[in-house]
């Protein structure tokens, strides 16, 4: 039951969670090796999972009020360096490394899904790794940012043509 509030209603992450699990899953095993506890059984200790019902939600979780996403895409209009990402993040729920290092190949515009597959790490460049947590995963892409995504690729294609170095990419990213 602490565990599950913690996480539901307290708004811990899921890594602090996992921390806080694992504690007590060692001190309950040395107070049984110690002869303090009579039983212990670890599938007594599960970590929440994310399956839980939207109505029963904490009321600390607040979302973007639609005056503030007005004003953020105000300050940062299509076409900006930054405007791609954000929407990424802000429709996928991806993380900005995640959104920075998604590429073509994992947008699968006929079936509306995008594959969340790699990450660019803080302040390391050159290389993609898994994202974190190992959470790679696909999620639902939505009619806007679809169109979002096909005016970057076919300005993409638009650039690429203007350049004689147009075939020495190995993966071309959004940014």
């Amino acid at each position: 039951d602490m565990i599950d509030s913690i996480y539901y209603f307290e708004n811990r992450s899921l890594n602090t969670v996992s921390h806080i699990h694992s504690l007590m899953l060692n001190v309950m095993e040395y107070a049984t090796n110690h002869k303090y506890n009579n039983r212990f059984f670890k599938n007594e200790f599960a970590v929440p999972k994310a399956d839980f019902d939207i109505e029963n939600l904490s009321p600390h979780r607040t979302s973007i009020p639609s005056d503030a996403l007005d004003r953020i895409f105000a300050r940062f209009p299509e076409g900006s360096p930054a405007f791609l990402i954000m929407a990424i993040c802000l429709f996928t729920g991806a993380r900005v490394g995640e959104a920075a290092a998604l590429a073509v190949e994992d947008c699968d515009f006929d079936n509306n899904t995008i594959t969340i597959q790699r990450q660019f790490p803080d302040n390391m460049y050159g290389y993609t790794k898994l994202p974190k947590y190992n959470s790679i995963r696909t999620v639902p892409m939505c009619s806007t940012l679809k169109g979002l995504l096909l005016n970057a690729v076919e300005e993409r294609n638009k650039n690429q043509n203007k350049k004689k170095t147009k075939n020495s990419y190995l993966h071309t990213y959004f940014t």
